[in-house]
């Protein structure tokens, strides 16, 4: 019941708590709801934000405008785009309207508010080395605050755990069952990925590099050829056998440049 939400939400504020995630994947699914929520925490809550999974392209116009009015870091978006390749969104059960996803992210981002967290995820059906390049490419062009790269692991009791067969999976044993290789990526390619998705956490996501980041991506069509080349670079020099200071990924990317 919303009285007993409203109730704990006061808690955690009167209590000082920084962060609170809920853990509902589509957070906006009843608008009434959604909006009932968001406004008691726009006019009651002082000291917590809110990190909520949304549905982007679902949102209505009267949340969003409930959004853009609330105060700087009250709240935090999740939104789990996976992959902009159709045919693989059709094979995980998932409907998404990209264009209309792309417009309300905009709005969302208009008053600049608060943080945009957006998901993709490697290796789901029919999404190979290529096709993953585009949705990298589209969804990094949002510019979110944080693009958090995931890959796709088979958990017990799911449906595409159940098709690991008609999709070739090759998985690791143990909890949590990430993928090594399917019949769209290889094990080479999985692991590429997984360089690139190292040199993106530190450059990009780390959010640091900022004024560097745009230098180099304006030399470049695609952000994800970019990130590949700094891996194969930061590979190449053995720069991930060891640690690395803030002042040693500055001379790196540096060197880079060059």
């Amino acid at each position: 019941p919303l009285e007993r939400v409203f109730k704990d939400f006061s808690l955690f504020d009167m209590c000082n708590v920084e962060l609170v995630k809920l853990v509902d994947r589509t957070f906006n699914t009843d608008e009434k709801r959604t909006n009932e929520i968001l406004k008691f925490i726009i006019e009651n809550i002082k000291t917590t934000c809110f990190h909520f999974e949304i549905s982007a392209h679902a949102l209505k116009e009267s949340t969003i405008a409930l959004l853009q009015s609330a105060p700087k870091g009250k709240f935090q978006l999740e939104i789990g785009v996976q992959s902009t390749n159709e045919k693989t969104i059709k094979a995980i059960n998932r409907t998404t309207d990209f264009s209309r996803l792309c417009e309300n992210i905009f709005k969302l981002k208009k008053n600049k508010n608060m943080h945009i967290h957006l998901d993709l995820i490697a290796a789901l059906p029919y999404e190979n080395f290529k096709s993953f390049k585009k949705s990298f490419d589209d969804v990094f062009n949002l510019r979110p605050d944080v693009l958090q790269l995931g890959f796709l692991k088979l958990l017990r009791g799911t449906k595409i755990r159940s098709e690991e067969e008609k999709y070739g999976y090759r998985y690791n044993s143990k909890p949590p069952y990430e993928v090594l290789k399917n019949d769209f990526l290889s094990y080479e390619d999985v692991l590429l990925l997984k360089g690139i998705e190292e040199v993106f956490e530190r450059y990009y996501n780390s959010g640091v590099f900022k004024g560097a980041m745009e230098y180099l991506l304006e030399k470049y069509n695609s952000p994800f050829e970019m990130f590949k080349k700094l891996w194969l670079f930061y590979d190449g020099n053995g720069y991930n056998k060891v640690g690395q200071s803030r002042n040693s990924l500055y001379e790196i990317l540096s060197h880079f440049c060059d």
